[in-house]
This record gives structure tokens, C-alpha cells and sequence, in this order.
């Protein structure tokens, strides 16, 4: 992925005329690009494959999306860390799935409100989380970003509380989906995950 991503921006910049450093710029945009279209694909097929298709969608979207503003550890390469991410998802639309049939709606429900108050207490204590690639910005970015993660789990709360109690159908298996990507996500942000991740 990483020599597809380059050669694409060789081959662009150099039609372009650009400098090294703007070719540095397009090989990294052209790598964000392909991960991501990997990790779609991937978990499409994943979640049609684990007849989970909307849970694993849901997974890897309300993780990416929560990551995007909390940081996170990263495995040690970005291929292992897009691997990681779409065998934690599908998993996690895996155990959903099986739980949202097995379990009742109220135990469900007091287990996902009991789950999102833990994730808030610790996105509001850790993060947002840096990376090597990614330092942490100002301190006002970073009030900045907190917020908008605490925000982000807070929607995913009162969402998913509603789908536990009123959604019908495949809602309270995507609702769990969710929450089980959320806990991934939040565990990167600790020490324990960290420690974890670097190792793979």
C-alpha cells in the first residue's frame, strides 16, 4: 500500500511538476486514501461474510470517526494497525450480533449506559492520545479535540440508548456493535493499550 501510495504521487507530482516536499504531501494524502478504501472494502466483505454486515459497518465508522478526534496507540506498521482494526470490528459485529439475540433489551441497556459512562471518564481524562506521525497540537486543539470526543461518545450514548429501547430489528445489534468499537478505541488510549498495540 505504502509503494502504490508513492508511485501514485511520483506519478501525479511528476505530471504536476510538483517539488519533493508537495510529492511527500500527495504520497501521504494517496496512502490515507487507499487505507481507507482497504478497510471499507475489507469490512464490507467481513461483515457479508459473518452475515453482520450493518454492525460491522457501524463498528468501523463510530471507531474512525471517535479516533479521528481522541487519537490512539498504533500497532507498530500502518498495515497491522488497518488489520487489527478490521478483526476488531468484525468481532465486535460478531459478539454483538450473538448478544443482541440472546440477551433481553433491559440488562443490554443498563450494561451500555454503565459502558459509555466508563468510555467518557476516561476519553475525558486521556484524551486526545499522540502518535509518533502525529504530535499534539496547541493546547487550545487539544481542549478542542477533547471536547469533540466527549461529544462524539455522548451522541453514540444517547443514540444507541434509543435504539436499545425503541429500535426494531437490527438496531440493537449495531447499537452494541458500536459501543464494542468504542471500548477498542478507548482502551488505545490508556497505558494497557498502548503497551498492547506496540507489540503487534
Amino acid at each position: 500500500m505504502e509503494h502504490l501510495s508513492r508511485a501514485l504521487a511520483n506519478k501525479v507530482g511528476g505530471a504536476l511538476h510538483y517539488p519533493p516536499e508537495q510529492i511527500e504531501v500527495l504520497a501521504y494524502g494517496f496512502f490515507g486514501l487507499l487505507q481507507t478504501a482497504f478497510l471499507l472494502a475489507g469490512t464490507a466483505l467481513l461483515g457479508w461474510a459473518i452475515g453482520a454486515f450493518w454492525p460491522c459497518l457501524a463498528a468501523v465508522l463510530a471507531g474512525s470517526l471517535l479516533r479521528r478526534f481522541a487519537g490512539g496507540a498504533h500497532a507498530s506498521t500502518p498495515g497491522r494497525c488497518a488489520l487489527i482494526t478490521l478483526l476488531v470490528c468484525g468481532a465486535a459485529a460478531l459478539a454483538a450480533t450473538l448478544l443482541a439475540r440472546s440477551v433481553s433489551r433491559p440488562p443490554l441497556l443498563a450494561a451500555y449506559l454503565a459502558s459509555c459512562a466508563l468510555c467518557l471518564a476516561v476519553v475525558g481524562a486521556r484524551a486526545p492520545v499522540d502518535s509518533p506521525n502525529k504530535p499534539l497540537p496547541s493546547k487550545e486543539r487539544c481542549q478542542k479535540l477533547r471536547r469533540g470526543a466527549l461529544t462524539v461518545v455522548g451522541c453514540y450514548t444517547a443514540a444507541g440508548a434509543a435504539a436499545l429501547v425503541f429500535g426494531p430489528g437490527p438496531l440493537p445489534a449495531v447499537t452494541v456493535a458500536v459501543l464494542l468499537a468504542v471500548l477498542w478505541q478507548v482502551l488505545t488510549l490508556t497505558r494497557l493499550g498502548g503497551k498492547l498495540l506496540g507489540r503487534l
